[in-house]
């Protein structure tokens, strides 16, 4: 069985830690596209990220534990993820500050 035959998933992820300034979003959007996940990422002015990330729940599954991983220079600290209601994104993208 395909994909394509799976349910998509969505979910909301805010990240804490050292996760602004530091290239986060953009290894966000290229997991993303590692994963085959749509949605979008940005920065809030509380200092996390909010993430939004549908695609199967493997695709998911893997796209977070990779976010959790971070990178060199961000540390995640912590990550709520809530399940929401697919939005059919298509793409992903790196939206402005909320």
């Amino acid at each position: 069985m395909g994909f394509e035959n799976e349910k998509v998933i969505s979910v909301r992820i805010l990240v804490t830690g050292r996760v602004q300034g530091v290239g986060f979003r953009y290894f966000i959007k290229q997991t993303a596209a590692q994963h085959s996940v749509n949605g979008w990422v940005r920065n809030r002015d509380d200092g996390r990220v909010e993430i939004a990330a549908e695609g199967t729940r493997q695709q998911v599954d893997a796209f977070i534990q990779k976010v959790r991983r971070g990178t060199f220079f961000a540390r995640v600290k912590a990550m709520d993820i809530q399940m929401h209601q697919p939005q059919n994104y298509i793409g992903f993208e790196i939206k402005a500050t909320m």
